[in-house]
């Protein structure tokens, strides 16, 4: 789910693209 700018999430904060990748945001 990781975006341009960044991704909600699952702790329903937004993150960075790489960050949402490992944080959850690939699930």
């Amino acid at each position: 789910w990781a975006l341009v700018t960044g991704s909600f999430n699952a702790r329903g904060g937004i993150q960075t693209t790489v960050e949402a990748s490992y944080e959850g945001g690939a699930s």
